[in-house]
């Protein structure tokens, strides 16, 4: 949350550390996965409070330079593998309608 929270302009410095405590979270995370969810090959409630938070990494993508390749591959592999499971993307909103600006 301190990503998004963090003006860019007029706080870079708050922005590169909260970019830099998210990535570290991420890849602690990652580290404990089972795969290819939490706990291995079942769907667990850690699944389903992370993944509104994938979903909706678009926002910090285009507005505060995070990738998720920062986090590396083992997030990248988590976060596909959540944000592809059918029950979330029959659950989630397309992010073409949050484009405000």
């Amino acid at each position: 949350m301190r990503l998004i929270q963090s003006q860019p302009s007029s706080e870079p410095e708050k922005v590169q550390a909260a970019l830099e405590e998210l990535v570290k979270a991420q890849k602690t995370l990652a580290e404990k996965v089972k795969g290819p969810y939490f706990f291995g090959e079942e769907w667990s409630l850690v699944d389903a409070v992370v993944a509104p938070w994938i979903v909706r990494d678009h926002v910090p993508r285009e507005h505060r330079g995070y990738e998720r390749s920062m986090a590396g591959s083992k997030w990248e592999e988590y976060a596909k593998a959540l944000e592809t499971r059918e029950s979330v993307v029959k659950t989630s909103s397309v992010s073409d309608f949050y484009d405000i600006i």
